[in-house]
């Protein structure tokens, strides 16, 4: 069941969000949803969903293609393993 929520955000903020909604083909709701179930997925008390993309690629997103092969755990891995050296 869906229910109301008020929100005051900046009018840039929101031209900007409904700019951004109508090109990916949803709506400025759907979008605080959906940030909102993925920063809050922690606290459902289910166990983590399988294919969860962990932090380091967030920002990739959309901007390349990874092979079918790509192995993402080992990556974090790595990534991990070079900041901390």
């Amino acid at each position: 069941m869906n229910k109301k929520l008020t929100l005051y955000i900046s009018e840039d903020v929101i031209s900007r969000a409904k700019a951004y909604a109508q090109e990916k083909g949803t709506s400025v709701s759907g979008l605080v949803e959906d940030y909102l179930a993925k920063q809050t997925s922690a606290y459902s008390g289910e166990p983590d969903a399988e294919g969860k993309v962990e932090e380091e690629f967030v920002t990739f997103f959309g901007v390349i293609e990874l092979s079918d092969d790509f192995d993402e755990k080992d990556e974090v891995m790595k990534l991990r393993q070079e900041k901390h050296r």
